[in-house]
């Protein structure tokens, strides 16, 4: 039994809605952003070596959708850069290095789960954070517009309650957007 008061069991619950609603908003906002940009996150382990041969003209398979050319072009060489079948110049090339690398820095620091559960930091003494933590991989079926089997019972009344009202809150904003 809580040794909280009913009005300071209301107040907690609306602060987990809304803690917990940005939370998922901002959580399924990254979820979306990558799905945007896979390709930044296939050619990320690779950008290294695809900027050392870029620039020395060494001409090779990466992985299968990743292929640098050198074309022998009079008195030149041109090089090329191919990803996915689409086809990029040497500057072009560099320049979508630079852009995936400013890219996943900067998906690094406002993705990361650590940086989204701030969000609910304020809530940890509600053992919110570590649920989240222990169940991520079903709440992100909220960003997919179902609603997550969470065993809610291992929260607080009423922080299950704010979680709740947090999660179809989010799908009735999702499915009237």
């Amino acid at each position: 039994m809580s040794s909280y008061s009913e009005k300071a069991r209301q107040v907690i619950t609306e602060l987990i809605y809304e803690r917990f609603l940005t939370f998922i908003k901002r959580y399924c906002k990254c979820l979306e952003v990558k799905s945007q940009n896979i390709t930044y996150f296939k050619i990320a382990p690779l950008l290294d070596e695809l900027e050392r041969r870029i620039v020395n003209g060494i001409e090779g398979s990466l992985s299968s959708d990743v292929k640098i050319k050198v074309l022998k072009k009079f008195l030149r060489k041109e090089i090329q850069l191919e990803i996915n079948g689409r086809t990029y110049s040497k500057n072009e090339a560099l320049n979508l290095i630079s852009r995936v690398r400013s890219f996943l820095k900067w998906y690094e620091t406002d993705c990361s789960l650590s940086s989204i559960i701030s969000e609910i930091n304020d809530c940890r003494e509600f053992n919110i954070v570590n649920f989240v933590e222990k169940y991520i991989d079903v709440i992100e079926s909220v960003c997919r517009g179902e609603y997550p089997n969470l065993p809610l019972n291992e929260l607080a009344d009423y922080v299950a309650e704010g979680v709740k009202r947090a999660l179809s809150e989010y799908l009735r904003i999702k499915n009237n957007a």
